[in-house]
């Protein structure tokens, strides 16, 4: 009869050595870094008995991820349709099911406006697309003495070289469909450009002014090896259009580094 007695005995001493140490629920950390509208969590969790656990993850917006073996530590990115509070929860369950539920409750302020205003356009050959007519010159701005920049009527460029020497001009050469560099005597842009409308030789007459570098980018191989691919996008003058105030595009370029 001892061993039934033995066996009582063990049993009673599993009973409160369980008793002592209960199973205990998968316990984690959970960290959110919002950036507008896209959140990257984090997590590290565990389990005190070193048993696995299953997670899942509610972002509050009623989209979830649900992992069967829980890993230790991850990371992953999640996006909101619209700003707001929201609750994330983490909720931890291990093979006994006991469970645990971490919070972090985020507040995503809403994106700035779009309404971007129209920059003017600038004074050389781009932006000039709209047909301006008449004679503009900018007050105060650097220009290259003798130099005007001119569209061509739709007859083009022959009238113009027919009455060149008539009325002043020394040297006409094409720049792009319709338009045209006249030089003329250094000092005498603008009564040249005036005489050249006035005449109906042209339909819109300016200066060639001067642009000086505003920034430079701060990337070393921007120069040996980007500065031509992204001439060909007009990716720096974008760069250079980017306001200050509420109205932020977002500008991305995307390098394999290949």
């Amino acid at each position: 009869m001892r061993k039934p007695k033995v066996a009582a005995l063990s049993f009673f001493l599993l009973f409160l050595l369980a008793a002592c140490n209960p199973n205990q629920a998968p316990s984690a950390s959970l960290t959110a870094n919002p950036l507008m509208l896209q959140v990257q969590v984090s997590w590290i969790a565990s389990d005190p008995e070193g048993d696995a656990f299953r997670c899942t993850l509610r972002f509050g917006d009623g989209d979830s991820r649900t992992f069967a073996n829980c890993p230790s530590s991850y990371s992953l990115s999640h996006t909101y349709e619209e700003a707001g509070t929201y609750t994330l929860q983490l909720e931890l369950v291990d093979t006994a099911g006991k469970g645990r539920t971490v919070e972090r409750t985020l507040t995503l302020p809403a994106r700035p406006s779009r309404a971007c205003p129209s920059p003017p356009a600038p004074a050389g050959l781009q932006g000039l697309q709209a047909a301006p007519t008449g004679v503009r010159f900018v007050p105060e701005a650097a220009i290259v003495p003798g130099k005007l920049l001119v569209r061509l009527p739709k007859i083009g460029i022959e009238s113009l070289k027919a009455d060149a020497p008539r009325l002043g001009v020394l040297a006409i050469a094409p720049a792009g469909p319709g338009w045209a560099v006249v030089e003329v005597p250094a000092g005498s842009e603008r009564e040249r450009a005036e005489a050249l409308y006035a005449e109906g030789l042209v339909e819109y007459a300016q200066p060639v002014y001067r642009y000086r570098l505003v920034g430079v980018p701060n990337d070393p191989y921007f120069a040996s090896y980007q500065a031509s691919q992204f001439a060909q996008m007009a990716l720096t003058e974008g760069w250079d259009l980017l306001d200050s105030g509420a109205c932020r595009p977002i500008a991305a370029t995307i390098d394999t580094g290949a």
